[in-house]
C-alpha cells in the first residue's frame, strides 16, 4: 500500500501538477520565447542584475575570483605553517613538517601568481584583439 501511495503521488506530481504550473506561468498575451525573454528581463531588473556583460568579461571575472580565492587559501596555509613552526618547540619532526608545509605553500603561491599573470596577459591580448574591455 505504501508503494502504491508513493507511486500515485509521484504520478500526480509528474503528470498533473507540473503541466498546470507550467501553464499558469505561461503568458498568453506575448507568448513564446519573446514572452519568456521579457519575463526574465523583468526579473533581472527587479533583482538589479542588468549589468551583465559579454561572455569574455564574465570569464575574466570568474578567473580573477578563482585565483583570488586560491591566493587567500595559500596565504592561510603560510600562516598555519608559521604557527606550526613556532609551536614545534624544538621537535625536529614537527619542525620538518612545518617547513615542508611552508615550502609547499610558497610554491603554490608562486604558481597562483604565475597563473594570474598569464591569465591577465591572455585576457589583455584578447581584449586588444576583440576591442572589448575584459576585466
Amino acid at each position: 500500500m505504501k508503494k502504491f501511495f508513493a507511486f500515485a503521488c509521484a504520478f500526480a506530481q509528474a503528470y498533473i501538477l507540473m503541466p498546470l504550473s507550467a501553464k499558469a506561468a505561461y503568458d498568453f498575451d506575448t507568448g513564446g520565447l519573446s514572452g519568456a525573454n521579457n519575463a526574465l528581463t523583468q526579473v533581472g531588473t527587479n533583482a538589479n542584475l542588468t549589468t551583465a556583460g559579454s561572455l569574455p568579461t564574465l570569464i575574466g571575472e570568474g578567473i580573477s575570483v578563482f585565483l583570488g580565492i586560491l591566493g587567500l587559501f595559500f596565504l592561510v596555509l603560510v600562516i598555519w605553517a608559521g604557527f606550526l613552526y613556532i609551536n614545534s618547540k624544538g621537535n625536529t619532526e614537527n619542525t620538518k613538517k612545518a617547513i615542508g608545509m611552508l615550502t609547499n605553500a610558497v610554491i603554490g603561491m608562486v604558481i597562483v601568481i604565475a597563473a594570474y599573470a598569464i591569465a591577465n596577459y591572455v585576457l589583455g591580448a584578447l581584449s586588444s584583439v576583440s576591442g572589448q574591455t575584459i576585466s
